[in-house]
């Protein structure tokens, strides 16, 4: 998918792309499942699978720009771990680990379905525009709740 970039006009017209996000929403979706019944899910695991779902949504925002289906605003999704990962970098509070929450993983799950929905060769920019506001409304809401978290649990941990 980071290779349909260079051509995104074109991928944004085909129904390739659409195929492959698709699959790797439903991959996403049961790889963890799995691993909690073979007994094998990881700390290492988790942090894979938010980094990797976190890449997918700049990846899939960057090319629905690059192909005239959304404006840059939806970019906001695609860099909102990486924003918070830098702005880490200077509060290392917001670096503390958040607890498993459902609604974190729901959202993320909306925000890749309503980017994979948007990627359809029919779907104009308007509907579009729409499915990706509602799915970012949503990703905003929580990140705010985490955000909220972190600086409320943030007590004890030294400022630099």
């Amino acid at each position: 998918l980071i290779g349909a970039v260079a051509d995104a006009s074109s991928a944004v017209a085909t129904w390739w792309p659409v195929s492959l996000a698709g699959l790797a929403l439903v991959l996403d979706g049961l790889d963890g499942a799995v691993a909690r019944r073979l007994g094998t899910e990881s700390r290492f695991g988790a942090l894979f699978d938010q980094e990797t779902d976190a890449l997918l949504i700049l990846t899939l925002t960057v090319l629905l720009v690059a192909g005239g289906k959304l404006g840059p605003w939806i970019l906001f999704a695609g860099l909102m771990r990486y924003a918070l990962l830098a702005a880490s970098e200077v509060w290392p509070a917001l670096a503390a680990p958040l607890p498993n929450s459902r609604f974190r993983s729901g959202v993320c799950a909306v925000m890749v379905t309503a980017l994979v929905v948007c990627l359809l060769p029919p779907l104009t920019p308007l509907p579009a525009a729409i499915a990706a506001a509602i799915a970012l409304t949503a990703l905003t809401l929580s990140f705010g709740i985490d955000l909220i978290w972190l600086l409320k649990n943030a007590r004890g941990i030294s400022q630099s």
